[in-house]
């Protein structure tokens, strides 16, 4: 078998990390290639025949697989709308739990852009464009953008169905970019479960809320939130982080790169929002505003100054 990263090279480009070649060490690798696969091709170990749909690929996999999907074969933009995929059926992406340990990462032909592989709901469906159900997961290099009929539930979601289960437990997303989510109810990357979640290194633009830590279940315990850029008009973001009752969440060296939320109807209009009980810390972050508001249920008050936009200053979290 040729090594890993030239046979990526030739599928597309290479990823933008080698620690997810776990199909190397006895799992299976799929290939997915919207543009040029074909449904019923196996896509398994072989990336001349590519499967078309993550579907498929989602279903035909194990425990500990990795999913490589291909940028479209067209990748151009209509002002701000990418080449996009979409689910074939009227039903979104879901990774059910016994999937746990799946990797699906988006390769690139140059540049790392996190748009080459854009994947959006499938018509006016309410639930989230991609779901996980499954434990320590990771989707990495991915573009998602929602759709104005998406009300709720957002764009990706690790999420438990039962209360005491790990359910959508410990999902990394890594080097993602997340655009134009517009509902009230949920955020574009909603960690509604467990602990041990991590969003890294990834783009927020043009979102009413970016990321909300526990929006059915709370009781979000270890998410690292860092080194995130947050982007957009001011009036369609409400907040860019909002948190609902969680301990040990670290918000560092991210960056929110507008002034202040002013979402016509919003509620929240704060860079980072606590609506529970919290622990946590909140530093070195870059506010593009001189005075930073953060508002917080939490005994620190319903609002904390970090006088240095440049975010040399750090805000601890304590539980009220």
């Amino acid at each position: 078998m040729t090594t890993a990263p030239d046979m990526l090279k030739q599928f597309g480009g290479a990823p933008v990390s080698e620690q997810n070649f776990a199909g190397w060490w006895g799992n299976d690798v799929f290939f997915v290639d919207f543009d040029n696969g074909l449904r019923g091709q196996s896509g398994k170990d072989d990336m001349s025949h590519p499967q078309k749909d993550l579907d498929q690929a989602i279903t035909d996999a194990s425990a500990g697989d990795v999913i490589y999907m291909r940028p479209r074969t067209s990748l151009y933009w209509h002002g701000s709308s990418p080449s996009v995929i979409t689910p074939p059926t009227a039903t979104n992406w879901v990774v059910p739990q016994p999937l746990n340990h799946l990797s699906i990462i988006g390769t690139t032909t140059g540049g790392g852009l996190t748009h080459g592989v854009t994947l959006r709901s499938y018509a006016s469906l309410t639930t989230a464009t991609l779901m996980f159900h499954a434990q320590y997961c990771t989707i990495e290099n991915l573009g998602f953008q929602g759709i104005d009929e998406q009300v709720s539930e957002g764009i990706v979601q690790s999420r438990k169905e039962t209360i005491g289960t790990h359910e959508g437990y410990a999902l990394t997303v890594n080097r993602c970019n997340f655009q134009v989510y517009k509902s009230s109810n949920a955020g574009a990357l909603v960690f509604n479960s467990g602990r041990y979640n991590q969003c890294l290194n990834s783009t927020f633009w043009h979102n009413y809320v970016g990321i909300w830590l526990g929006n059915t279940f709370n009781n979000i315990h270890g998410s690292q939130i860092i080194g995130n850029i947050f982007r957009g008009a001011t009036g369609d973001i409400d907040a860019d982080i909002v948190i609902g009752d969680s301990s040990h969440t670290l918000i560092h060296g991210n960056i929110f790169d507008h002034a202040q939320p002013a979402y016509s109807s919003g509620i929240r209009l704060k860079y980072i929002q606590c609506t529970g009980t919290s622990t946590g810390i909140i530093s070195n972050n870059y506010f593009a505003t001189t005075e930073a508001t953060i508002g917080t249920a939490c005994s620190l008050g319903t609002m904390v100054d970090v006088a240095n936009k440049c975010g040399d200053s750090t805000v601890w979290m304590t539980s009220s």
